[in-house]
């Protein structure tokens, strides 16, 4: 508990209130130190700080806006840029708070698309599976792919990955790990060779992987669009 007065001045006068002892119940907690900085390799803000004796909750705020409640130091907060940020503690007790000091940082992972999977149609990675009456392929889950898309193309079609003009069209797109393609007769889609080739590659945020090499060296797929 502690005596309150306030005093009003005018020059060298000076009139003093009554007394009036009063007391914090819920009591504001202690001062906090935080820092923030760049977690290393990655996208993410290491969060540290210590006192807020107290406190009954921390919570982070981003340039003036609550981001996160009932972090603990230690915490590591992801940016959705790689641009610097404000990053402020609030402990909390009942209706009190103590806010920490401001500690700005910047982290160049945050923000930035992944590297495109890698080629993934390689030695065993892919199947083919084919009776009398159906035929399917099948590929293997690509941890860093959020898709995949599967082209179709001819013989004459070939020489066409070598360059940047049109070439095979796309069979499929999406996040399955097989394709059915019993419907694709080659006698009736090349009625000169008779013969369809497929190209699987994989995809994410940072584009597409690659789909092999050629005697020209890297395959340069540019589809006609959906296969008809």
């Amino acid at each position: 508990s502690h005596n309150y007065v306030v005093k009003a001045v005018k020059g060298t006068c000076t009139t003093d209130s009554n007394t009036m002892a009063g007391t914090d119940v819920n009591g504001t907690p202690s001062e906090i130190t935080l820092s923030a900085t760049d977690n290393g390799a990655g996208c993410g803000v290491l969060i540290t700080f210590s006192g807020g004796t107290g406190a009954t909750q921390f919570d982070l705020w981003v340039d003036g806006s609550q981001a996160v409640t009932h972090i603990t130091s230690g915490y590591i907060y992801a940016p959705v840029d790689p641009n610097s940020h404000n990053y402020l503690v609030q402990g909390i007790n009942g209706t009190c708070f103590t806010n920490s000091n401001i500690s700005s940082v910047a982290d160049p992972d945050c923000g930035a698309p992944p590297p495109p999977p890698p080629e993934i149609a390689t030695g065993t990675n892919f199947t083919v599976t084919a009776n009398q009456t159906s035929q399917s392929i099948g590929w293997n889950s690509e941890p860093t792919a959020t898709g995949y898309r599967v082209y179709r193309g001819t013989k004459t079609q070939l020489s066409a990955l070598c360059d940047a003009t049109n070439d095979f069209c796309t069979r499929y797109d999406g996040a399955d790990l097989t394709l059915e393609i019993t419907s694709d007769d080659p006698a009736t889609i090349d009625t000169t060779n008779r013969v369809v080739y497929y190209l699987i590659v994989a995809y994410n945020t940072g584009g597409e992987g690659p789909s092999g090499t050629a005697t020209c060296g890297e395959r340069q797929v540019n589809t006609t669009g959906n296969c008809p």
